[in-house]
């Protein structure tokens, strides 16, 4: 899936969506169930990945 045909799933703008895919923005409870549910995974899968991006090293501070 591309990243604007998620940000549309989610109701985001794509550079909206990008942000939270960089963990620069908070993952909020309805979209972490409604990224679960494209990636046919859990809710604590997509917190853990969100959490790996929102820590990685070189994340511009905000």
């Amino acid at each position: 899936m591309a990243q604007a045909d998620i940000a549309h799933e989610l109701g985001l703008s794509k550079s909206t969506y990008s942000r939270l895919e960089r963990g620069e923005r908070p993952l909020t409870d309805a979209e972490c169930l409604k990224l679960a549910r494209i990636f046919d995974t859990t809710e604590e899968q997509v917190r853990a990945l969100w959490m790996r991006a929102h820590r990685r090293p070189g994340r511009p501070a905000r």
